[in-house]
Order: C-alpha cells, then structure tokens, then sequence
C-alpha cells in the first residue's frame, strides 16, 4: 500500500499579518508587494509608519484646487520627505547632480537616483529629473495671476498692478533659489515614483498612516558565537580609527654591527625620571655636542642631522637602522648618535666640490 507524506502547511511571517491588519484598516501602504516570507535567520523585517497632516498650514500637503470646498490634497516636499525617510530610501552620492552647462541664467536641470534596498541586499534604484525653463515659468505665473483676479470687481489697471507685483515677487523667488527648487522637484519625482504614490488623496485617507516595510539584520545575540564575533569587529574597527589602546615600547632600534670592546661607549641607562649623562669618548668628543643634539625635540630635524652626520662619516644608515623613525624613542636616538660620533671623520664633498 502506498504512503503518501503530509506536507506542513507554509508558516505566514508575522509581519504579513501585521500588514493584512493595516490594510484592512485603509491604511496606505507603501511598496505593498514587498516579500517577506522568505527571509535568512540573521534578517527580520520592521514595519515602520507616518502620519501626515490634512492642513495645509502645516505644510505636510497642499490643495489639488484652490477653491473653498476642496477635498483632495497633494503631498508637499515636507510630506514625501517624511515618507522617504519611512520607507528607507537611499540616495546615489554620484547620480545626484546637476544636468545643465549653467550658461543660461534662464534654464536649470537637476537629476536625482534614490533607492530601496530588498531583502537580499540589493538596490532598486530609480532616477528622475526635473527642470526649470524661467521664460514659460514667467508665462504660466501671468496666467494664473490673471485667471485669479479675473471675476474682481475692480479696475484693469489695479488688476494689472497685482499680476504684475505678484510674478515679479514670485520670479525673484524662483530665480534664487532656482537650484534648490530643481533639486526638490527631482527628488520629489523619485519618491512618488519609486513608492508608487497617488496623486491625490482625500481627507480621510490622510487621517490613516503611510506604512512601509524594511528588512534589517537582527542576528541572535543569545548565540555566543555571535556575541563573540560582534566583539571582534568592534574592536577590530575601534583599533582601526584610533589606534592600539597601549602601543608596543621597542627598546632597540638600531641593530650594530660588532666593534671591539674597547671601542664600546657605555651609555648610562638612569632612572625612570632622569635622563642618561653622556661620557666624554677618546676622539675628543663633548658631552655638549649630545646635550645639543637632545635639546631639540623634533624627531624631524633629529633625524635630519643623523643623516648628516652619517654622510659625513661616510656611513650607510640603511645597514645599520632596522627600525623605522617613526618609532625612534629617547635612548634610540642617543645610541646612533654615539655610534656616528666614534666613527672617524672623513672628508667628505658636497656637490660643488667643496670639503665639508
């Protein structure tokens, strides 16, 4: 007899539920086709939400008419700029930029590329464009400003007066801050674009919350391996900005090559809080020369003089110093300038033939 295996129903994601739920409440949901039945044990989607205001004055949305009964509201800047940050979008450093030559004082073009990321990581971008051409904009300003006062009962002239008072203001307005207007409008474009945003929307649907769903990494910090990898990183890029908490005290810098025992010069160690008294050599050395070589700080100009006086001792610093002058302390310094000092002087030539 053949068995047949019951298969186990597909367990739903909670935050399918949460979604249905929002949905039935008329909330408006933004990327509604989001997956997120299928996710790694490291990733867990958010549900994030925002509300926007129905009045105008606060600048969320703005009337689709200018009539008394107006009903249908458009979202503003201010809106679409919290509904972006609601849904995530990113935007594209090198893709946001301006598109036209600027030598028209009249004409402007900017293009923005914001994205979404998915599940697995990857982005879905999108770009939109938006220009300004100020000679039609000057046309549709007289238009409308006509149109407004059209059913005045006032004179022509003081009709006039107003159209042309209040295209003037608005094409001052315009034309300073003709970039930023650009910009917004280009990202405005994206937004509504890549969210599939309405139109329009009444009063009562702004009275329900704009919902978005993200998907973040959410590891299991109960897994010690997981803690424990966390831990790595962290210190691993904490090191990487700032450095070793206590760096490494290299003692011996300059590795010398073997001299005889009675061609040694002992230099005092001291203590902690005093530093080494050098001792007169048989070449006729001073200790003033050393005091003179210590008393400037500069590791730069230190060095500088190191090499000096290695050329003209005529000796090759890359075979006797291993250590690199960054990491010169105190005591490497006095030792090389010892070894150089007990090397006899030789007479040296500088570029133009001169004995130094």
């Amino acid at each position: 007899m053949q068995q047949t295996t019951a298969i186990a129903p597909r367990q739903t994601h909670p935050a399918i539920a949460e979604l249905e739920t929002y949905r039935s409440k008329g909330a408006n949901l933004l990327l509604p086709t989001t997956n997120v039945e299928y996710l790694s044990e490291f990733h867990a989607p958010v549900i994030d939400k925002c509300f926007l205001s129905a009045n105008p004055d606060e600048g969320d949305v703005y009337p689709a008419k200018y009539t008394d009964d107006c009903n249908e509201f458009r979202v503003a800047a201010q809106g679409l700029r919290k509904i972006s940050m609601t849904a995530g979008i990113v935007w594209h450093p090198l893709h946001c930029k301006r598109l036209d030559d600027r030598k028209d004082r009249n004409y402007v073009a900017y293009q923005a590329m914001g994205g979404i990321k998915k599940s697995d990581g990857s982005v879905i971008w999108w770009k939109g464009e938006y220009d300004l051409d100020f000679e039609v904009l000057e046309e549709e300003l007289y238009e409308q400003y006509r149109q407004k006062c059209k059913n005045w009962n006032k004179p022509e002239d003081v009709k006039q007066g107003f159209v042309e008072s209040s295209v003037r203001r608005d094409m001052i307005f315009k034309r300073k801050h003709k970039l930023k207007l650009a910009e917004t409008g280009s990202m405005n474009r994206v937004v509504r674009s890549i969210l599939a945003l309405k139109n329009h929307y009444t009063k009562a649907e702004l009275q329900n919350p704009f919902v978005a769903v993200r998907i973040v990494m959410q590891p299991d910090y109960s897994n010690k391996d997981v803690r424990a990898a966390f831990q790595r990183a962290a210190i691993e890029s904490t090191t990487n900005i700032y450095g070793d908490a206590e760096p490494k005290r290299i003692e011996h810098a300059v590795d010398l090559p073997p001299v005889d025992d009675e061609d040694v010069i002992d230099v005092p160690t001291g203590t902690d809080n005093e530093e080494p008294e050098p001792e007169p050599s048989e070449n006729g050395y001073e200790p003033s020369d050393l005091e003179l070589f210590l008393d400037n700080k500069d590791s730069v100009i230190r060095r500088r003089h190191l090499e000096d006086l290695a050329k003209k001792k005529q000796v090759d610093l890359k075979k006797i110093v291993t250590l690199p002058w960054e990491q010169f302390i105190e005591q490497n310094f006095i030792n090389l300038f010892n070894h150089l000092m007990a090397q006899p002087d030789l007479e040296v030539e500088d570029d133009n033939g001169i004995p130094f």
